[in-house]
């Protein structure tokens, strides 16, 4: 083979018959160059001779050579033999790499670059050429880099995709991998890099309701509250209706929050708190898969919630108190009670389809027929069923459930009054006071 750095030899015998004799060889190419050696090239007697024919200098081709053996004392001398030499040109190198191609991923707003990759470069053949590496950037700027960038034979190179100040998108570039002499003197690594939004947090535990502020299952027409990150807008906005068509809007400020990809109506949206109302249409199922849309931002991971005809909730000034009306407007605290036998207003949520049906967004009913739960809505005052009313959505609200009950007349005056409900079978996970004094003595008979 040509540039071989081993010679090929091979041994043969030289044997005398006889007395061993002095011999010597002699050596003629057919082209005259010095190619064959012979070793020893003289002696006495029998001897193992080593011939050496060397590639080196010598082009691709079939080489012959005579060898004259000469023994005075012997009657067959001289004697001649003829040795071919094939050289044939080495196989060429092909260029080989491990992968095929790049690709890197990060996030839009990371602090650290991707994983480096490696790619390692495997020369087949019989050369080792040298081999050079570049990168050329398609978009984004200079964003990939290698090293090494050349090297000999078998080697490994390093590729770092380098985030910096790089916006979410898509971003390619191709790694030139060329050594001249192999077979297939240049490669091509396209690496791709992609950098995806963040996406939106929505905490697991982070669905409410919206009165309660407990976890559990949601009602159609609920207002629910999720908690996460990078949910809306850093400064919140708060929604309004539309004027012309008495709806709120299924987005804010760039927020949705779906339900199996129906989306509620979202009355309040900010970086990490988002107010909404869980849609009608989901009336029916089992569970639903709640996710929160922000702009700029990936949608967060869907989370499976359960869905119950009811899911009730009552609302409080203070986490212990119910936000509650006396019978002349004024706010239920310690100071100024109801009175024993009259009516009181709560406000509740999770109370799931009413009738007549009121769709997704769309005020509650300001006149008759007001929109009232297909669900039986029983209030406790003090373990005592209350007289009911009126049990239907607040007229002109969205998904607030106003309960006007009698006070029963022989509950006892007390600031701290226990206060429950029940819609349907599902009763109150908490419990809340409000405050009641004596009823007012009756008029005396005349």
């Amino acid at each position: 083979m040509t540039g071989a750095s081993s010679p090929a030899s091979m041994t043969y015998p030289l044997i005398f018959l006889g007395e061993g004799a002095y011999w010597r060889a002699d050596i003629k190419t057919d082209d005259g160059a010095s190619w064959l050696t012979m070793t020893p090239g003289q002696g006495t007697g029998d001897s193992d001779i080593r011939v050496v024919a060397n590639p080196a200098g010598l082009k691709g081709g079939s080489y012959t050579a005579r060898v004259t053996i000469v023994s005075p004392g012997s009657t067959n001398s001289p004697a001649n033999f003829r040795v071919n030499f094939r050289v044939r040109d080495p196989i060429p190198a092909t260029l080989r790499t491990s992968v095929t191609s790049l690709a890197f991923t990060a996030r839009e707003g990371d602090t650290a670059n991707p994983a480096a990759q490696q790619i390692a470069v495997r020369i087949e053949g019989e050369t080792k050429p040298d081999w050079t590496a570049t990168v050329t950037s398609l978009n984004g700027g200079n964003w990939l880099a290698i090293t090494p960038n050349a090297g000999k034979a078998d080697g490994e190179i390093t590729a770092t995709a380098r985030l910096a100040d790089l916006p979410a998108g898509t971003y390619a570039a191709r790694i030139d991998l060329r050594a001249p002499t192999a077979s297939n003197p240049t490669l091509q690594i396209p690496v791709s890099f992609t950098i995806s939004r963040q996406r939106t947090l929505l905490t697991a535990n982070g669905i409410v309701n919206a009165a309660s502020l407990r976890s559990g299952p949601i009602a159609p027409g609920q207002l629910i509250t999720l908690a996460g990150d990078r949910m809306g807008p850093r400064n919140g906005l708060a929604a309004k209706p539309n004027e012309s068509t008495n709806r709120y809007a299924t987005a804010l400020g760039g927020t949705r929050v779906l339900f199996d990809n129906v989306p509620g109506v979202v009355l309040y949206a900010s970086t990490n708190q988002v107010n909404a109302m869980v849609p009608f249409e989901i009336a029916g199922r089992s569970t639903v898969k709640v996710s929160v849309e922000s702009a700029g931002y990936e949608a967060s991971t869907p989370i499976d919630v359960p869905v119950a005809p009811a899911a009730p909730g009552l609302f409080s000034a203070d986490g212990v108190r119910a936000a509650a009306l006396n019978q002349d407007y004024s706010f239920n605290t310690p100071t100024t009670p109801a009175a024993a036998g009259e009516v009181i207003q709560l406000f509740l949520t999770g109370q799931g389809l009413t009738t007549p049906r009121v769709e997704t967004g769309a005020l509650a009913p300001s006149v008759a027929p007001f929109a009232t739960p297909d669900e039986p809505v029983v209030i406790l005052i003090d373990g005592q069923r209350a007289e009911i009313l009126f049990a239907g959505l607040a007229p002109g609200s969205i998904g607030l459930l106003q309960v006007n009950a009698r006070i029963p007349a022989s509950i006892a005056p007390s600031s701290n009054v226990i206060v429950g409900a029940r819609i349907g079978s599902v009763g109150l996970q908490e419990a809340m006071h409000i405050a009641i004094k004596a009823a007012p003595a009756a008029d005396p008979q005349p």
